[in-house]
């Protein structure tokens, strides 16, 4: 399960307590409130979340450099009261008993150091929680970002990019825009006047970004244009004061700010002197203990024997894992056990335990599955209660028990020590049969999610084989060109400048080579792949900028970064394969991420070359031909595509032969590729004005190639009308396999939000059941393979390719297993085709 790194507003979270709670002092006459209210807020969040990594940002003293830029900014705010300035020293005390780090960075706000880690955290398999009530940070708020704003009456308040929409009317990344316009009364900023929120919204939302507002700022009526050109280096400015800096300097290591147990000797020391007696009734009395009177330690096969005796022979045992995940050996050091019969019991594990025959009823079972197969041993039958909460709320950004019991039970274990929570697993999984059963979900679980786990769990361990030496030459080679392209550069330049600055970068393009800019951003103007391309038309140098961009992209990221992934003891690089977080049930992959490995060009199907199955074995590629389309074809039930499949004709040149009018021998390449573009905008729901940009035509054009489409396939548009009317009304979308795609924000009175859940109802049941099927294939394949008693074995799931290693005899064996299972999946009024390619590295199949 993915972990959560929880970052706090600290100077944020420090005023709400001070201006929550009416004044207390200590007996002596010391301020306490505001540390108070500061303790209350940390002990409810450190018990309810559990965060795995925590950070404490803090405004260090002295200006920043938004002070630098505009002398009034922050100058409204009133100073710090001194009963809340006598109150930071406990406060700080309070970090450091709760051993929760507290990070300032002179010259940066703590805002700063937030989109900073952030930043940092985007190639990782992390969550990040960003506790915060400012809505500057709403600005951060990504896929695996969200903030949580703890609300006026302590309930939790959760944004993600949907909420942030709904609740401002713009993406989170057009929130500085935002500001920019309507200014900020809290930190000053100026804004432009006279443009309220409402207007502010209606222009983001109209132009996309401040800067595209004012490049076509003749497109505003009368006297607002005015306003807005009177007013465009303010609204710049503000733009850049309400913009969250991301390239603040922390600590290379973030295991430093791994969550620790508190420091309960101090934190009682703390609070006593500040006569805090109600935490300190909440506190306990000693470390959690690893085994108690009611929870006795297993040390024995015998104890062990003694404990399932009291346990019916058919029912499982519900279990609290210790230990720390990640393949290919996850530490897994003890089992918290409980069985209504019998109790609880804590089995510590130096060896796999006989538990005979039963089953485990778990909370993310899969490094303890792993950790069974890492043993030799045959993993006992499952049920995980976190694959269970993902099917019945696949929105979540996390499955920790701790929110899964508090939102299915309405309470939860709080700071449980680990492998003391066996009990609330129990209770969730009866509270869970019965959701699943009531929902119809309990086939997909049964049949495609759960027998998943051990799936993957194998294919974790196995890895994937790599060949250092060859990512190691082709660094040096990306790093030959990289020189070359440097001095050409340097050349059109007319002289040498770093190529990784900004602002020198801008100074070459614009002032020594006169092109005019695009955009400008707060420290100047912009210089991002968007506007070099544009700027390219004009001049050789952006271009061999991209190409140089693309070069350094892939010696570190690939080249560089991979060998240093190899594990020690296998040699094979282990990537992590999450379950559940696309809300589509897509699986994906990190540390690393093995699913975006560039295939389209020569240089990225360099970085494939380097990944080798072992010597006498070969690569077996099984990949999906056109998934979505013949899905696409089947729910819709249009007749021409289901005839086009069944005679295998080529769908795109069949679509070019029915929306231009020609006959199918007389399609154009071209023509293909515009038909190709258009069927798969159909399924992903994308505009006339998407269409437009994507083929480089107008919006017009665009368009009627739409027109054209759904007038040939009238029953591919009455299918996408009634499943989005279907799924405003029911608030859900469904695959074949009934998977539920929940979308309440159909029901949105925002036209943007609407517009964006009407086209992932169109999708999710497309891409979802894509899913479902290469879910199912792997189920059975694997199966089969045990089976039949092949060594080959899966290593990958690249969304609709699964990569094989086999050895050479047995190739054309897996060749025909793969085709017969693949092909058998799902029956479906148009047939399943399998591409099946064996090479002896990645990017010959």
């Amino acid at each position: 399960m993915t972990e959560r790194f929880f970052v706090l507003d600290g100077p944020g979270f420090l005023y709400r307590a001070y201006h929550a709670l009416p004044f207390l002092s200590t007996s002596k006459g010391q301020p306490s409130h505001a540390v108070f209210g500061m303790s209350t807020m940390l002990w409810k969040l450190l018990r309810e979340e559990g965060p795995d990594y925590f950070l404490v940002a803090w405004d260090p003293p002295g200006p920043t450099f938004r002070e630098e830029r505009f002398a009034a900014y922050k100058e409204t705010r009133p100073a710090m009261p001194d009963d809340l300035r006598s109150q930071i020293p406990q406060v700080k005390a309070l970090f450091e008993a709760l051993r929760l780090p507290l990070v300032e960075v002179a010259g940066f706000e703590a805002d700063d150091v937030l989109g900073s880690l952030v930043a940092r955290t985007q190639e990782l398999p992390l969550e990040v929680v960003i506790v915060t009530s400012d809505k500057d940070m709403l600005q951060l708020v990504g896929p695996r970002v969200r903030v949580l704003s703890p609300g006026p009456r302590g309930e939790r308040i959760v944004l993600d990019e949907a909420a942030v929409k709904e609740k401002w009317g713009v993406a989170p990344a057009q929130i500085p825009g935002l500001l920019a316009l309507m200014g900020d009364s809290i930190d000053n900023i100026p804004g432009v006047p006279g443009v309220g929120q409402k207007t502010a919204v209606r222009l983001i939302g109209q132009f996309g970004s401040l800067q595209r507002l004012y490049d076509n700022l003749t497109l505003v009526p009368g006297k607002l244009r005015e306003t807005l050109a009177a007013s465009r280096q303010q609204a710049l400015l503000s733009r850049e004061l309400a913009t969250v800096h991301t390239a603040v300097p922390l600590p290379e290591d973030l295991s430093a700010f791994r969550r620790q147990e508190p420091d309960w000797d101090r934190l009682r020391a703390l609070w006593s002197e500040l006569e805090f007696h109600t935490l300190l009734r909440q506190l306990p009395e000693a470390a959690p203990a690893a085994a108690t009177d009611d929870e006795p330690a297993l040390a024995s096969a015998e104890g062990l024997a003694g404990y399932l005796a009291r346990v019916p022979a058919r029912e499982p045992l519900a279990v609290d894992w210790v230990g720390q995940g990640g393949p290919p050996d996850p530490e897994v050091t003890a089992l918290g056990l409980f069985h209504p019969a019998a109790g609880r019991a804590r089995l510590v594990l130096d060896a796999v335990p006989d538990l005979g025959g039963r089953a485990l009823v778990g909370h993310d079972l899969k490094p303890v599955v792993e950790w069974w197969l890492g043993r030799g041993a045959a993993p006992p039958a499952i049920e995980d209660t976190a694959v269970a909460a993902y099917l019945l709320n696949p929105a979540r950004t996390n499955y920790r028990l701790e929110e899964v019991c508090a939102e299915i039970t309405g309470e939860g274990p709080g700071l449980a020590a680990p492998g003391a929570r066996a009990p609330w697993v129990w209770r969730l999984w009866e509270r869970e049969r019965t959701a699943l059963e009531e929902a119809g979900l309990r086939a997909l679980y049964e049949e495609i999610e759960r027998p998943l786990v051990p799936v993957l769990a194998a294919m974790e361990r196995h890895g994937i084989g790599v060949d250092p030496e060859r990512l190691t030459e082709f660094s040096k080679e990306l790093e030959r060109s990289l020189e070359a392209l440097t001095r050409e550069i340097h050349t059109l330049a007319g002289g040498e400048f770093n190529l990784s600055s900004p602002k020198q970068l801008a100074v070459v393009l614009f002032e020594k080579l006169g092109l005019s800019p695009v955009r400008k951003t707060k420290t100047g103007y912009s210089t991002d792949a968007d506007v070099l391309e544009q700027l390219a038309l004009a001049h050789p140098l952006p271009a061999k900028l991209l190409e140089h961009r693309t070069l350094a992209k892939l010696k570190s990221t690939y080249a560089d970064a991979l060998p240093a992934l190899v594990h020690p003891r296998t040699g094979r690089i282990h990537t992590s394969f999450n379950q559940l977080v696309a809300a589509t049930g897509r699986l994906s992959s990190s540390a690393p991420n093995l699913q975006n490995i560039p295939i389209r060009t020569e240089l990225g199907r360099r970085i494939r070359a380097a990944f080798v199955p072992e010597p006498g074995w070969r690569f077996v590629a099984a990949d999906y031909s056109q998934i979505e389309l013949r899905l696409l074809a089947h729910v819709s039930g249009e007749e021409s595509l289901i005839e086009a499949f069944r005679r295998g004709e080529d769908i795109h040149r069949r679509t070019a032969s029915e929306v231009f009018g020609v006959a199918l021998e007389a399609v154009t390449p071209e023509q293909r590729d515009v038909a190709k573009t258009t069927n798969f905008s159909v399924i992903y729901g994308v505009t006339a004005f998407g269409l437009s940009r994507g083929l480089a035509i107008s919006q017009k054009e665009a368009q009627e190639f739409l027109d054209r489409f759904f007038a040939r396939h009238p029953k591919v548009r009455a299918w996408l009308e009634r499943t989005v009317a279907e799924g405003r009304e029911r608030g859900w979308v469904a695959t074949l396999t009934g998977r539920r795609r929940w979308l309440p924000e159909l029901r949105s009175g925002n036209p943007n939000l609407r517009g964006f859940a009407e086209r992932m109802a169109t999708n999710a049941p497309i891409q979802g059941t894509a899913a479902d099927l290469i879910k199912i294939a792997m189920v059975r394949l694997h199966r089969e393979l045990g089976a039949r008693g092949l060594q080959s074995r899966m290593l990958l799931q690249v969304h609709d390719e699964l990569l094989f290693e086999a050895p050479e005899a047995e190739v054309l064996p897996l060749e025909a297993l793969a085709a017969e299972v693949m092909e058998s999946a799902m029956t479906l009024s148009v047939p399943l085709r399998v591409d099946i390619k064996a090479g002896t590295d990645w990017a010959q199949v």
